[in-house]
């Protein structure tokens, strides 16, 4: 398989992979007023885990559950805890958009990221359709305005961690299946949140239980589409595909909390959609030529 033919593919998953987290994140944020973050983690994690285990046995087998980068999974389960725990507890406090507008400053910094600590190559055309992602997340959130507080420094320490796990992502891809990487994050993760249980109420209600399994299927289901997304798509890339995640976001919230898009909302998001198709025609134009595009080999520094 060609290199653009793989970053087609690493494209395919993570679009796949923002739909489906953004499913989580949405039932999370239905949760988060009446559970604290880190139970809403622990009772994703024990329905993720059985779930991981299935996918794993069937597909890898008894070999899948050995690994030589127990450290190199730890780290990327701890990182994206960090993520995940301050980012659920913002958006009980935060007003929604500015908890989105400084989360999508992750794509930022995953292309960052790519370029200092995984040595790619980042090219020009990259660097634009992440600034104007960027810029569209601004236009359809508005932010108000509310100043740098503990929620939104909590949001922006999340952005940061999430970027920083997907490079242990991208490195564990060299030597772990997606399906072990999958396993590894919710074990390691169930054991880490146990350790809380004293502290939970575990007092769920019976109503919300389907949305606990919302949120627990579709994030177990996402993160394995994001390390197969890894293993194909360098991180500089898939970074503007990330954004998608907000388009999701808008639908979801019309749907579920009756949120109508205006006009300016409209040009934002197209903003936002056309930087991801910009980078993908690129990248089709590669895979059909066999080859890489003059001005993809300029490959930009900053």
């Amino acid at each position: 398989m060609s290199g653009a033919s793989s970053s087609l593919r690493g494209i395919a998953y993570i679009v796949a992979a923002m739909t489906v987290l953004s499913a989580s994140d949405a039932a999370a944020k239905w949760l988060s007023p009446h559970y604290d973050a880190a139970e809403i983690m622990w009772v994703r994690s024990m329905i993720g885990l059985p779930l991981a285990v299935v996918i794993l046995a069937l597909t890898r087998g008894r070999e899948g559950f050995r690994t030589r980068k127990l450290g190199g999974h730890a780290i990327r389960t701890g990182l994206m805890l960090i993520a995940w725990g301050p980012f659920i507890y913002a958006l009980r406090t935060l007003p929604l958009a500015d908890a989105f507008t400084i989360a999508f400053c992750s794509p930022l910094f995953m292309t960052v990221f790519g370029y200092l600590l995984l040595g790619e190559r980042v090219t020009r055309a990259r660097w634009i359709a992440v600034g104007v992602g960027f810029l569209g997340v601004v236009v359809v959130l508005q932010p108000s305005g509310t100043g740098f507080g503990l929620p939104a420094l909590a949001t922006l320490f999340a952005a940061l961690m999430w970027a920083l796990s997907t490079t242990f992502t991208r490195r564990l891809t060299v030597t772990d299946s997606s399906e072990s990487m999958l396993f590894f994050y919710m074990l390691l993760s169930t054991l880490v949140l146990s350790l809380g249980l004293p502290t939970y109420s575990l007092s769920i209600d019976p109503g919300h239980g389907w949305i606990f399994a919302v949120t627990a299927i579709s994030g177990t289901v996402g993160h394995w589409l994001i390390a197969q997304g890894f293993r194909y798509g360098e991180v500089s890339l898939l970074a503007v595909f990330e954004y998608l995640a907000l388009v999701w976001a808008l639908l979801f919230g019309y749907w579920i909390w009756n949120d109508t898009p205006n006009a300016t909302v409209l040009l934002g998001a197209a903003l936002i959609i056309g930087s991801g198709i910009a980078i993908a025609r690129q990248e089709g134009r590669r895979a059909r030529a066999g080859a890489e595009d003059p001005a993809d080999a300029e490959g930009v520094a900053a």
